[in-house]
């Protein structure tokens, strides 16, 4: 990946950070709701457990229950 791509990931990975992040807030803390929600659009279990810090178990039981 050339440098200026690597950037433009970086920051799409922090960016989407800051969107999760605040979806947790609204959702008084609570990881659950919002994994569901990124597993309905289309989010993996190895992208919510590694890139997103989401706890693996909390991911494999939504998984479990859609």
């Amino acid at each position: 990946m050339e440098p200026e791509e690597e950037r433009r990931a970086s920051r799409l990975e922090w960016l989407l950070n800051l969107l999760v992040d605040d979806m947790v807030e609204a959702a008084g803390q609570d990881n659950y709701p919002v994994i569901r929600q990124l597993l309905g659009l289309g989010f993996t279990e190895n992208e919510l457990a590694c890139t997103l810090g989401f706890p693996p178990e909390e991911v494999r039981q939504a998984m479990a229950e859609m």
